[in-house]
């Protein structure tokens, strides 16, 4: 397994945010977005169609605040950023906040 963690909280230029953090670097960010079915996650235009394969930021650049995301949302976060081709039941996120 990684060593990259997952990480909550905000990031200049961006709000409130998730994402991965490792050896001062970060990846993978990701905006959480409450919507009527939960909450649902979504990957930045930057990271899926800049050129760089994993853009990466020094985290003294981008952090504000940041915690250690819960291990579900973690979850949730890594199959999103994985290549498991997991679809949203009807649309929607399976994620649930409670």
């Amino acid at each position: 397994m990684s060593d990259w963690r997952w990480r909550i909280g905000l990031l200049h230029g961006y709000g409130e945010a998730l994402w991965q953090e490792r050896a001062g670097n970060v990846r993978h960010v990701t905006k959480p977005v409450m919507t009527p079915q939960g909450l649902a996650l979504v990957k930045p235009l930057f990271e899926l169609a800049g050129v760089e394969k994993e853009p990466q930021f020094a985290v003294e650049d981008i952090v504000v605040v940041g915690v250690d995301a819960r291990e579900d949302i973690s979850a949730d976060a890594e199959r999103a950023w994985s290549n498991s081709g997991i679809v949203p039941v009807n649309g929607h996120s399976r994620i649930k906040i409670e």
